[in-house]
């Protein structure tokens, strides 16, 4: 708290309950604990030129509660995987409350860097919106924090085996996997065989089976050659799709 006159000397004046403190020609400082207030006014002295004059009373409080805020933040990854909400509200050992949507789906506590973490998992390509609030305690006001968007998006597929060499007889397969290994089943593939040396060529479709494998027809050419095998799966709602091309030696005899 400070004070100026051009009239000489000024007085701050601090009343804290019933007792009056007097500051002369100083600035104050003062720090009370929460829920306090005191009461403060300023006087400056008259002299030969100026009358002597007083300011207006004011009153100072300490809040009884401190003052909060939180952010939050999330991430994206593909389906199946979680991720880790992170709400930092910089206070210890306080509950906070997790929202997606608007819709209330689990609390945690803050650590010792005042930190709250929350998992979140979803079973297919989605996205949603989370947020966190805080109730507050007989020290800290409640907050809420603002919302981020976790996504979670289709997991990516790979052909994981195939034939290196072919007898007549025998059937082409290609198999489909997901980003995790898993098989991806039920889906149809379609494949083109060319005879590398003479350039003609069968379009085959097949459905991947509990092992993601798609099994074409049997090879009953009499020749010896190279067949080139190519072809693609385009994807569904929970993968994205991928394609093979790949050379393979057949004995035809």
């Amino acid at each position: 708290i400070s004070a100026s006159s051009n009239q000489g000397s000024y007085h701050i004046y601090v009343k804290d309950g019933s007792s009056v403190t007097t500051y002369t020609n100083q600035s104050v400082n003062i720090s009370k604990g929460a829920g306090s207030s005191v009461v403060v006014w300023a006087s400056a002295d008259g002299g030969c030129q100026y009358y002597s004059s007083s300011s207006g009373q004011t009153t100072i409080s300490w809040k009884s509660k401190a003052g909060t805020s939180m952010g939050i933040s999330g991430g994206s990854t593909t389906w199946g995987n979680s991720i880790s909400l992170s709400a930092s509200l910089g206070i210890s050992g306080q509950s906070v409350a997790f929202y997606e949507n608007g819709s209330y789906i689990g609390s945690s506590t803050t650590n010792s860097g005042g930190t709250a973490y929350y998992s979140v998992s979803k079973s297919s390509p989605t996205s949603a919106s989370y947020s966190a609030s805080y109730g507050g305690d007989g020290s800290h006001y409640g907050c809420s924090s603002g919302s981020t968007t976790c996504t979670w998006t289709k997991r990516s597929t790979h052909v994981s085996g195939y034939p290196g060499s072919m007898s007549k007889g025998q059937s082409f397969y290609v198999i489909i996997k997901g980003q995790q290994n898993e098989a991806v089943v039920g889906q149809s593939i379609g494949c083109t065989m060319t005879r590398v040396s003479t350039g003609g060529t069968d379009t085959w479709y097949a459905t991947t089976d509990t092992g993601g494998t798609a099994t074409y027809n049997a090879l009953n050419y009499t020749f010896t050659d190279t067949i080139n095998f190519s072809g693609s799966y385009g994807g569904n709602d929970y993968y994205t799709g991928c394609s093979f091309n790949v050379n393979v030696s057949y004995k035809g005899s």
